[in-house]
């Protein structure tokens, strides 16, 4: 929340300044009063968002459920939420300089466009930090739940979205800075100055500056996102390549990421069970059947084969044991054992199990 407050009072100071300094229409009020129209509908709100912003921590918190599946939704909400809010203080901003201060409808207009322009760098900026803090709370969850997004919007859409934002806010804020400086220009014929010329050049520039500023920030969190998104996939495979199947990745964004995310946890779960299964026929069958059977080569209610079996033991075991100590006994059992295994599966046979000094094996 601190943060959001920090974003709202820097947008009212870029405001107050462009009130104040830059607009050609408005410097005459000074500091003071601008400072008051612009923060008083700001502070106004500020509680709505406050509240808002609680509302969807508390949602993040309490993810659990299957239920809550639909939590990378939540940075989607944060940021209408930080746009309506806007929509809300450029409304009031423009009534107030419109109605009180008899400036132009296009100067209002001007004034509430920046406030949308602000919602929507403010919107995608909430949207960006509560992906960060969705992740960092999946990041520590111990529970993990199954989800893959149903519908997905790309990276590539989520960036077209942005380029093309900025783009239309460029050009409308010029379209309207150079529409009321040729209005004011036709009016006032006998008035056109330099001065003129550097008023117009400076807010353009001041508005291409605040954009800007605003685009490259709201890139490098971009990035960051995406960079914490790839070292947790980066992480799980890893754990994957050293054999740890008990891992899982969260599915935290319907983009590309997320259905990458989900689809490394079905293959996650897929190598587990081929894991399970392996170790569960490796105690019964050769390595070469249970690897039939997984391939399914081998019909899972069986077949009929024509097998030999071997029951194999020592003559005179009693009274070899009877005449050695006991160590002596368990050194010859192992080496005996292990030559017969190796015996055993160089002709393909199945070691069954052991029975004192008895080898139990079946072969075809």
């Amino acid at each position: 929340m601190t943060a959001i407050i920090l974003c709202h009072i820097i947008f009212g100071f870029v405001l107050v300044i462009y009130g104040a300094e830059v607009c050609p229409y408005l410097d005459c009020l000074g500091y003071f009063r601008t400072s008051i129209n612009i923060f008083t509908p700001i502070f106004l709100f500020l509680p709505l968002r406050a509240y808002l912003f609680k509302k969807h921590t508390r949602k993040i918190h309490g993810f659990g459920s299957v239920k809550n599946a639909a939590l990378y939704s939540l940075p989607w909400r944060e940021f209408v939420s930080d746009l309506i809010i806007w929509l809300l203080i450029g409304i009031c901003i423009g009534s107030i300089y419109i109605a009180y201060f008899s400036a132009p409808i296009l100067t209002g207009l001007k004034l509430f466009l920046g406030c949308v322009a602000f919602g929507l760098f403010g919107g995608m900026l909430c949207f960006l930090s509560t992906e960060k803090r969705i992740i960092e709370f999946l990041k520590t969850l111990k529970v993990h739940v199954p989800f893959s997004p149903k519908r997905v919007f790309s990276v590539s859409s989520k960036m077209l979205f942005f380029m093309i934002t900025v783009l239309i806010f460029m050009i409308i804020a010029i379209l309207l800075m150079a529409l009321m400086d040729i209005n004011y220009l036709l009016a006032n014929k006998d008035s056109f100055t330099i001065d003129f010329f550097f008023g117009f050049f400076k807010e353009i520039l001041f508005a291409f500056a605040v954009l800007l500023l605003l685009s490259l920030f709201i890139l490098g969190r971009y990035s960051q996102n995406l960079k914490t998104l790839l070292s947790i996939q980066l992480a799980v495979m890893e754990d994957i390549s050293h054999g740890n199947y008990n891992t899982q990745v969260q599915v935290v964004t319907n983009d590309e990421f997320g259905l990458i995310a989900a689809k490394t946890n079905e293959m996650i779960k897929g190598l587990r069970e081929r894991d399970f299964c392996q170790v569960s026929f490796g105690r019964f069958v050769t390595p070469e059947v249970s690897d039939k059977i997984l391939k399914g080569e081998i019909p899972l209610e069986g077949e009929l084969k024509d097998v030999t079996i071997l029951f194999c033991d020592l003559r005179g075991y009693t009274t070899f044991v009877e005449g050695k100590e006991p160590r002596e006994v368990v050194n010859f059992l192992n080496e005996y054992f292990s030559e017969m295994e190796k015996s055993i599966k160089q002709y393909q046979g199945i070691l069954l199990q052991f029975i004192g000094d008895e080898i139990y094996a079946v072969f075809g």
